[in-house]
C-alpha cells in the first residue's frame, strides 16, 4: 500500500510539473506579441487586431489574428537569419508610401488619406520593418542608428514619431513617414529593455534596470526610479498619464510609480501575485491587469490610490504596503468533472470595458471577450470559465458536428420522383432480346452491366484464412516518422506521439531526432520522462530516444539557459534507476553461486557419489625407462652412420686424385684448358 502511494504521488507531481513546464512554453511563445489598442493612444479602446511573432523551422513569422473570428488577418516572413527581438502596434499617418505619392495629392488637391496601422518589428541587427496591415508589406525600414539588437518600440499618438530602445543603451526618435532619424537619448550606456511614450506626447520612459523618466522636447531626465532587481519587462502608462505600472522578469509585485509633473512621491504602492507575471494592460477607469505564467488573470481597481479608495498623499512619504489581487479571472476544462484541470490563458487586455482573453495554442488561438465588472461598476471577485480544451488543429470536430445535422433534418420529397407506368414498358420483350440492333446505344450498355447477383458476390469479404497473402507493410521512413513526431509535438497529440514512439530501430531514430528543429527538442524530452516515470518497464524502449536527443542536440542542450531545472526530473529518474543496479549486482552474484551448487548436485552418480574426471596427463615411470633405452639406440645408430659416410669420402678422393695422374701422362706438351688458349 505505501508503494502505491508514493507512485501515485509521483506521478500527480509529474503531471503537475508537465502542466507547468506546457503553460511557460506557452507564456514565452507569447512574449512577443501585442494588441492594436496597446498604443499612445488614450483610454483603451475596442481591440481589432492581434500580433504575435512565432519561431518557424526556416525563419521568423509575424501572425496577426483578426480577434472578432479568431481567423489569420496576415502574415509575413522575417529574412532568414534574422532575429525578432520586439513587436508593436502603431498608427502612421500621410507619407508612409513614400515621396512621390505624396507630390501627387498636394498637386490634385486631394485630402489626405487617414492614418493607418502598421506593426513595427524590431530585428537582431538594429532595423525596425513597418509592416502595414493594408498594404500586406513591410513599407518602411529604419536603419542606420543601433549597433546592437532592437529591445522595443514605440509609437507617439501623433502618428508622426516612433522611438527605439536598444541594447547599446540609446533611444532613436525616428520620423516613422519617412524613415529618417530625428534624435537620440543618451544617459549611461547600460541596455534598454523598454520604452513607452505618454499619450500627450510629452515624456518617454526607458526601462533597464533602472527607469528614467525623459522630457521629450529637451531630452533631459526628469526622474529617475528604483526598478527592480531583476530586468523590466512590461511598461504601461494610465490614461491620463499621471502614473505608469512595471513588471519584471522572475519578480511578483508589480510596481507603481508616481509620473506625474507635481508628484514628490516616487513609488505609489505593489501589486502582489502568486507568479511571475508575463503580460499587464490599465483600463479607461485605472483598472489593472496582470497575465502570470500559470495562465491566470489578476485584477486591481483604483490603483492610483493607496488602499482603494483613499487617494494617495504627495506631500508625505508614506510606507507602500503592497495590494494583493482583488478579481481573479480562469479557465477550467469542461471534460474535468471536478474542475480541477485548467486551461492556460495565453494573454490579455482591457477591450469595450471587458477583458480580451485568447485560449488554445500558439497554432490557432481562440479570442473570447469576458465581463470583469459588476453591474454597480466594481470588479468581479472570482471568474471561473468552462471551456473544452483544443485537441485537434486539422479537424473542425464542432463543424463535422454541424454538417451531420443538417444532413440528417433533409427531408425526403417526392416532387421531383420519376414514376413508370405501362406506356413506359416495352412492347415486346422477347423480340427485343431477339434482335439487339433495336436497343439504342445506351440500352446496349446496360445489358452488358452485372446484374445485382454478380455484384452482390463480388462483394462478399474474403475470409483471412482464404484471401491471398499480400505484400508486407513498408517500415517507415526517417522522413515520414519525423513528420509524425514533429506534428504530434506541435499540436500535443497523445496517440500520434505514442505511434511514433514505437519504433525502436537504432537508426531510424537517430535519423528521426536529427531532423528535429531545436524548439521541440526540449518538448520531446519532457514528453519521454513523463512516461518514464509512469511507466518504468518502458525504460528499455525509451532510453534510445533519449540516448539520440542527448547525443544528436548535444550542443543545442548545451546553450540552453537553465538546463540543469529543465533536465532534473530526468535526472533523478535516471539516477534512482541506476541506484538498483548495484543491488541487482549483488543479487545476480548470489543466485550464479547457488545455480551451480545446483548443477554440481545434479551431477552426481546414483549412490550420491561425485564422479571423478578424467586426467588429462598420467606419468608412468617404466614408460620413462623404455623411453631412454631407444634414445641410446639411436645415438649408436648414428654414429655408425657418420663413419660410413666418413670413408665413403675418403675413397672418393683417391679416385679422383688417379684420374689427374692420367690425364697429365696424356698431354705431355702442356695442352691448357678452354681458359688457358684464351690466354
Amino acid at each position: 500500500m505505501p508503494s502505491k502511494r508514493k507512485s501515485s504521488q509521483f506521478s500527480e507531481q509529474a503531471v503537475k510539473q508537465q502542466q507547468l513546464q506546457q503553460e511557460l512554453h506557452q507564456a514565452v511563445a507569447f512574449s512577443l506579441s501585442a494588441f492594436d489598442n496597446d498604443s499612445s493612444t488614450g483610454e483603451a479602446s475596442s481591440s481589432q487586431y492581434f500580433a504575435v511573432v512565432a519561431q518557424g523551422v526556416d525563419a521568423f513569422r509575424l501572425r496577426i489574428w483578426d480577434t472578432r473570428t479568431s481567423s489569420l488577418a496576415a502574415e509575413h516572413v522575417v529574412p532568414a537569419g534574422v532575429t525578432c527581438t520586439a513587436v508593436a502596434w502603431g498608427s502612421v499617418g500621410e507619407g508612409v508610401d513614400g515621396p512621390e505619392k505624396k507630390k501627387k495629392r498636394r498637386r490634385s488637391g486631394a485630402v489626405p488619406s487617414q492614418s493607418h496601422k502598421v506593426v513595427a518589428i524590431g530585428l537582431s541587427t538594429g532595423e525596425v520593418q513597418l509592416y502595414s496591415l493594408a498594404h500586406g508589406k513591410v513599407v518602411r525600414t529604419l536603419a542606420g542608428a543601433h549597433t546592437a539588437s532592437v529591445s522595443d518600440f514605440a509609437f507617439a499618438g501623433d502618428g508622426v514619431k516612433g522611438y527605439s530602445g536598444g541594447l547599446d543603451g540609446i533611444v532613436v526618435e525616428w520620423d516613422v513617414r519617412t524613415g529618417t532619424e530625428l534624435g537620440r537619448f543618451v544617459s549611461d550606456g547600460k541596455p534598454v529593455r523598454r520604452v513607452r511614450v505618454s499619450h500627450d506626447c510629452t515624456r518617454l520612459i526607458s526601462a533597464g534596470h533602472a527607469i528614467k523618466l525623459w522630457n521629450i522636447g529637451t531630452r533631459e531626465v526628469i526622474r529617475t526610479y528604483p526598478g527592480h532587481a531583476s530586468e523590466v519587462i512590461r511598461i504601461k502608462f494610465s490614461p491620463n498619464d499621471s502614473f505608469c505600472v512595471t513588471a519584471a522578469e522572475d519578480d511578483r509585485h508589480i510596481s507603481v510609480w508616481d509620473t506625474g509633473l507635481e508628484g514628490t512621491s516616487d513609488h505609489v504602492t505593489s501589486l502582489t501575485m502568486d507568479s511571475a507575471p508575463t503580460n499587464i494592460a490599465i483600463s479607461g477607469g485605472n483598472q489593472v491587469l496582470a497575465l502570470t505564467e500559470e495562465g491566470i488573470v489578476y485584477l486591481w481597481d483604483k490603483v492610483d490610490q493607496k488602499d482603494g479608495t483613499t487617494p494617495v498623499k504627495k506631500k508625505k512619504k508614506q510606507s507602500n504596503l503592497a495590494r494583493p489581487a482583488q478579481g481573479l479571472l480562469s479557465i477550467v476544462s469542461s471534460l474535468d468533472k471536478d474542475a480541477k484541470e485548467r486551461l492556460p490563458i495565453l494573454t490579455a487586455t482591457f477591450s469595450d470595458e471587458k477583458i480580451l482573453v485568447a485560449r488554445g495554442n500558439v497554432v490557432k488561438p481562440i479570442f473570447e471577450r469576458v465581463e470583469y465588472l459588476s453591474d454597480e461598476g466594481k470588479l468581479i471577485e472570482k471568474t471561473t470559465l468552462s471551456r473544452k480544451p483544443v485537441t485537434s488543429l486539422l479537424v473542425d470536430e464542432e463543424a463535422l458536428v454541424d454538417q451531420a445535422h443538417k444532413d440528417l433534418k433533409t427531408r425526403y420529397k417526392e416532387d421531383d420522383v420519376l414514376v413508370l407506368g405501362a406506356a413506359d414498358l416495352p412492347a415486346d420483350s422477347n423480340t427485343i432480346m431477339a434482335d439487339p440492333d433495336m436497343l439504342t446505344r445506351d440500352e446496349q450498355a446496360a445489358l452488358k452491366e452485372p446484374t445485382l447477383e454478380e455484384r452482390l458476390s463480388a462483394m462478399v469479404v474474403t475470409p483471412a484464412s482464404e484471401a491471398k497473402p499480400g505484400k508486407p507493410a513498408r517500415p517507415p521512413t526517417a522522413n515520414s516518422l519525423h513528420q509524425m513526431l514533429s506534428q504530434a509535438i506541435h499540436t500535443n497529440d497523445v496517440h500520434l506521439l505514442e505511434q511514433a514512439l514505437q519504433v525502436h530501430d537504432t537508426n531510424m531514430i537517430v535519423a528521426t531526432v536529427r531532423r528535429l528543429p531545436p524548439s521541440q527538442v526540449l518538448p520531446l524530452l519532457d514528453q519521454l520522462m513523463l512516461r518514464l516515470q509512469r511507466r518504468p518497464n518502458r525504460a528499455r524502449e525509451l532510453i534510445e530516444w533519449v540516448r539520440a536527443v542527448v547525443l544528436v542536440h548535444a550542443g543545442y542542450l548545451m546553450s540552453v539557459p537553465n538546463l540543469a531545472a529543465n533536465l532534473g526530473a530526468l535526472y533523478q529518474t535516471i539516477d534512482s534507476r541506476a541506484s538498483v543496479f548495484q543491488k541487482l549486482l549483488r543479487l545476480s552474484g548470489r543466485l550464479d553461486l547457488v545455480v551451480s551448487q545446483i548443477a554440481l548436485r545434479n551431477r552426481a552418480g546414483a549412490n550420491g557419489e561425485v564422479q571423478e574426471d578424467e586426467a588429462l596427463v598420467v606419468y608412468d615411470e617404466e614408460d620413462e625407462e623404455e623411453e631412454d633405452g631407444d634414445e641410446d639406440a639411436v645415438d649408436g645408430m648414428d654414429v655408425e652412420e657418420v663413419s660410413d659416410f666418413e670413408d665413403e669420402e675418403d675413397d672418393d678422393e683417391s679416385d679422383y686424385d688417379d684420374n689427374d695422374d692420367e690425364e697429365a701422362s696424356d698431354n705431355p706438351e702442356g695442352e691448357g684448358s678452354d681458359d688457358g688458349d684464351g690466354l
